[in-house]
């Protein structure tokens, strides 16, 4: 169904009508929706102190979003308002506060945390907001209208308002970044090409239809784009669509960074901390905001080393607490793993290149029977050693990565 679409996209791109931008494309269009959805549920109620929910009008009506609670100290803040991820995308929720893991971290929170003033939407048809959903099409006027709230509020430098999503969220912001020049700069992290690629299930429109399609498809309309917009997604996730879009575009105010070795989500909180310092330093008047692809790549490889060695210290942390002479030199057990054998075996001559000793491979079966391989690499060196330990892994993590393995980290006797 996938690989059908992009072909369809790219015979659509050539038959497109030149020169009709997409607020001209949506002025008068009327969607035929094949089923009314409304999520009656009105929005979770935000810890205390952290978030409110501001209220305002839209073209559908009432709507609402979580907002950051008013700053006490003086002056003006810039702000990002945030496009949760999934369906109905702008869905935000409970999303907007929960910890979770950060290889996974779609709340944005490195922006509050930075001191950037933000704001998560909500759409028509959810939340308990009137209307019904369109599958991005309405949807572009209501962020429009958050935008508008947004520049009123009294902290709220409107100058520096700043644009993000994620997955459906990153789609809705190319859409929105077609239809308005009055955001900073936009982050459009793991978009499609087209939203009806993600099946008629999940659209409430005809996505078979060519012009409900185009409508709502950002592909169509890259030349409209004025704010500067960056498209970022891993080499594991919607890479297609982002080499799609590249493709398409000849607009040098969308720039389009693949992040090497990252899926749809590793790749957010790194490179939102990194976006958001450079909004902080461009808000103490520092240079203007810009991403390169190597910012992006290094970010990330740093961030992976991190969260590795934070791994290692903890299983140090462990095998401590068990009494284990940190001082003496002991035989440490890698485990590694693969979904077949020969990507297994590559790993296990590279590694013995690097001085580890390779135990014999194991087929073994996951919980639902599917089959995988596993062996223990092995290598004597004092844990006291935090170079050797970060090495051992780092080296083993690279090696897999390569291969199509993983590294499941280490343990002793």
């Amino acid at each position: 169904m996938r690989s059908t679409w992009i072909g369809a996209l790219l015979v659509a791109c050539a038959a497109s009508a030149g020169g009709q931008t997409l607020v001209e494309a949506r002025k008068g269009f009327k969607t035929k929706l094949q089923k009314q959805d409304r999520d009656a549920e009105p929005l979770e109620v935000p810890p205390a102190g952290l978030f409110t929910i501001a209220r305002y009008r839209g073209p559908a009506g009432g709507l609402q979003a979580y907002v950051g609670a008013a700053p006490t100290a003086p002056g003006k803040l810039p702000a990002i308002i945030w496009l949760t991820g999934g369906f109905p995308p702008a869905g935000a929720g409970s999303t907007a506060w929960e910890e979770v893991d950060l290889d996974n971290e779609q709340s944005a929170r490195a922006y509050r945390n930075a001191g950037i003033y933000m704001m998560y939407p909500t759409t028509r048809g959810t939340a308990g907001n009137p209307g019904v959903q369109e599958g991005f099409l309405g949807e572009v006027d209501d962020v429009l209208a958050a935008l508008e709230h947004l520049r009123t509020l009294p902290y709220v430098d409107a100058e520096r308002i700043y644009l993000g999503g994620h997955s459906t969220g990153g789609t809705l912001a190319l859409l929105v970044a077609a239809c308005t020049d009055r955001f900073r700069a936009v982050f459009a992290f793991g978009p499609v090409a087209s939203p009806s690629t993600y099946g008629q299930d999940l659209a409430p429109y005809d996505v078979e239809d060519p012009g409900e399609a185009r409508v709502r498809s950002p592909i169509h309309f890259l030349a409209d784009v004025k704010s500067p917009t960056y498209v970022i997604e891993g080499a594991t996730g919607n890479s297609e669509d982002l080499e799609l879009l590249q493709a398409k575009s000849k607009n040098p105010a969308l720039h389009f960074l693949p992040v090497a070795d990252s899926d749809h989500f590793e790749l957010l909180s790194p490179t939102n901390r990194l976006i958001a310092k450079k909004i902080v330093q461009s808000a103490r008047g520092g240079a203007e905001l810009s991403l390169t692809p190597a910012e992006v790549q290094a970010a990330f490889q740093a961030d992976r080393v991190a969260s590795r060695q934070s791994d290692d210290l903890r299983t140090l942390a462990d095998v401590r607490r068990l009494g284990v002479d940190l001082a003496v030199p002991v035989a440490v057990h890698h485990q590694v793993y693969a979904d077949d054998r020969p990507a297994l075996e590559a790993l296990l001559a590279a590694a013995k290149k690097e001085g580890f000793e390779a135990t014999p491979i194991e087929a073994r079966r996951t919980r639902k029977g599917e089959e995988f391989f596993s062996a223990d690499l092995k290598k004597t060196y004092a844990l006291r050693d935090l170079d050797a330990v970060f090495a051992a892994s780092a080296a083993l993590d690279r090696l897999a990565r390569a291969r199509e393995a993983y590294y499941g980290g280490w343990s002793v006797d």
